[in-house]
């Protein structure tokens, strides 16, 4: 009894694995067939995942309905990211705050970010910022950032830093601001890395001509639009200085 409940839980661990890996590469009718089995047998990623397949019609025909039904299967099995895109789906079809779609989006937001879904912080946090159909409240905005930044993600470390520079939610701050623009310039986040090559250039408390063209230049090789070539132009100019 106990080497089959093993062989069980091995074979369900094997399945999910590769129908992540077969929804990784895109080979999304083998990761349909793979997480529908697995949804058979209960598991909250796999109705996640088919949910995420019927909402952007990923190996099967777009059915939003569908993808609600799956979302909801895998929030109430405590899958904080299901709960993010209900609130996503939910909030996008809303049309005001007295909207029952945007009170239950909201009531799905807060949930996930409470659960510690870095997505859902910053969300909240640009919606109390910005007085989005909730009352603004730059300490609530800030409190969400915060908590998002330490989670790692990138964005949300911007907007800590961005509100420490302005004394908005918090008192200003620039020394933490700075730390926290780094490490979101550091995970690749294009705006940060252009707020710290601006910064280094133009503000003299921290004026650093060869960090902003090492920035100027990360942003150069990683960006082919106009931000590349506005990094290009401010590289050449920075070079000039420098020489």
């Amino acid at each position: 009894t106990i080497c089959s409940a093993l062989l069980i839980s091995t074979a369900a661990f094997a399945g999910l694995s590769e129908a992540l890996t077969a929804f990784e590469i895109k080979r999304y009718d083998q990761a349909f067939s793979e997480f529908s089995y697995l949804a058979d047998e209960g598991d909250a990623t796999a109705y996640y995942y088919l949910g995420k397949m019927y909402a952007q019609g990923l190996g099967v025909e777009k059915d939003e309905q569908r993808a609600v039904e799956y979302y909801q299967k895998a929030e109430k099995a405590y899958n904080i990211d299901a709960a993010y895109e209900l609130a996503e789906m939910l909030l996008a079809e809303a049309k005001d705050k007295n909207d029952e779609r945007f009170q239950t989006g909201l009531k799905y937001l807060k949930r996930a970010a409470y659960a510690g879904q870095a997505n859902a912080l910053n969300q909240l946090g640009e919606m109390y910022e910005q007085g989005n159909n909730v009352t603004k409240d730059y300490k609530s905005a800030f409190g969400f950032y915060l908590m998002g930044a330490l989670k790692g993600d990138a964005k949300s470390q911007f907007n800590v830093a961005r509100l420490y520079f302005a004394g908005k939610g918090a008192p200003q701050d620039y020394e933490n601001g700075l730390k926290w623009m780094s490490r979101a310039a550091r995970q690749g986040y294009v705006l940060a890395q252009k707020e710290l090559a601006l910064g280094r250039i133009s503000e003299p408390a921290i004026r650093n001509l060869p960090e902003a063209y090492a920035w100027l230049s990360i942003i150069a090789a990683y960006n082919s639009d106009d931000v590349g070539e506005w990094a290009r132009a401010q590289r050449n100019a920075v070079e000039k200085k420098i020489k």
